[in-house]
């Protein structure tokens, strides 16, 4: 029990209280199928279902007091780094690929151990009803529903219905504090939308170049380098001469043609960007404002179909990059 003690929420006694119950219930003597009465055949159909459902329950447990420790060891690992610009993303990146496990799931355990940095212990909620509180900015309404979730005995999916609500009913109370009775629904995010083929002269250590996006650098050559100055927006002619982009403003970089190439999960797919008409990189994109569930649920499955379908309906596929989330996504 030592070697896993990290493991198992609660206290001991209702760890092995649980394990006792399993014992007694798959200790008991059973009549062989076949000749027995139909209360004897019903009174094994229930033991069963105790036996799986208190299993179950100590792996989802188990489930999530890993999560929440594996969300600990990470968050201590950035905070080390915490100077380091960038960090966040790349340890976690790093991590994805050694442990064979998917970015977004790291993030999620990230988030629940900032979300709980003591462990609720609440038996009856699954990591699904964690990772659902996680979301919840306020610390007091996140417990609160956590608390009535668990005597509730709700699902998943009541969970986020609850939350929307909460959330809809603080967004009336903003609106009628600023007197904007306008609606009441949750605004939605808007897209954002610039223009293909804008760029902005930047100052590097090694002088003038061009910011492509997504990191990307043209330095410029002797000639450019007289004619531009940093923070100039310019575009490029259909030779690719270096051209003063008139008219253009701040909102109108990082805009890019793309392509689908693989939907990840509901909130991130793999995509073909270029950055010219020439050049172009593979990347993985994480959709703004966006958090799908897992895989390994059904909600998880559902988000990726939707996701697919729509790349499959759309005929052209624009990017604009936004500034990074705080974990530098």
């Amino acid at each position: 029990m030592q070697r896993f003690s990290f493991l198992c929420p609660g206290p001991p006694a209702t760890y092995l209280g649980k394990a006792a119950k399993l014992r007694q219930l798959m200790g008991s003597e059973l009549i062989p199928f076949g000749g027995e009465r139909a209360s004897d055949f019903q009174t094994l159909v229930g033991r069963l279902g105790e036996v799986f459902r208190l299993g179950q329950q100590q792996i989802e447990e188990i489930k999530i007091r890993s999560y929440w420790e594996a969300g600990r060891l990470i968050h201590r690992h950035i905070l080390k780094h915490e100077k380091r610009a960038g960090y966040g993303k790349q340890v976690i990146r790093k991590l994805a690929e050694a442990l064979e496990l998917g970015e977004n799931l790291l993030y999620r355990m990230l988030r629940f151990y900032q979300a709980f940095p003591i462990l609720a212990t609440w038996p009856e909620l699954t990591w699904s009803h964690y990772r659902l509180l996680s979301q919840v900015t306020d610390a007091k309404e996140r417990h609160e529903l956590g608390a009535q979730a668990a005597a509730q005995k709700w699902t998943a999916r009541e969970l986020e219905d609850r939350i929307r609500e909460s959330a809809s009913t603080a967004a009336r109370t903003i609106s009628a504090d600023t007197g904007d009775n306008s609606g009441t629904k949750i605004r939605l995010l808007e897209p954002t939308q610039g223009k293909i083929g804008i760029y902005k002269i930047v100052e590097t250590h090694d002088g003038l170049a061009v910011d492509l996006g997504f990191t990307s650098y043209e330095d410029l050559d002797p000639r450019q380098v007289k004619e531009r100055q940093a923070d100039e927006l310019v575009t490029f002619s259909a030779s690719g001469r270096m051209l003063p982009a008139k008219h253009a403003t701040q909102n109108d970089l990082y805009t890019h043609q793309a392509r689908c190439l693989r939907v990840v999960d509901g909130d991130t797919f793999w995509a073909q960007i270029w950055l010219t008409e020439r050049l172009w990189l593979k990347e993985k994109v994480r959709l703004r404002g966006l958090d799908s569930p897992e895989l390994d649920t059904a909600e998880g499955r559902a988000a990726k179909r939707v996701v697919e379908m729509q790349f499959k309906k759309a005929a052209n596929v624009l990017i604009t990059k936004t500034k990074p989330d705080k974990w530098d996504r």
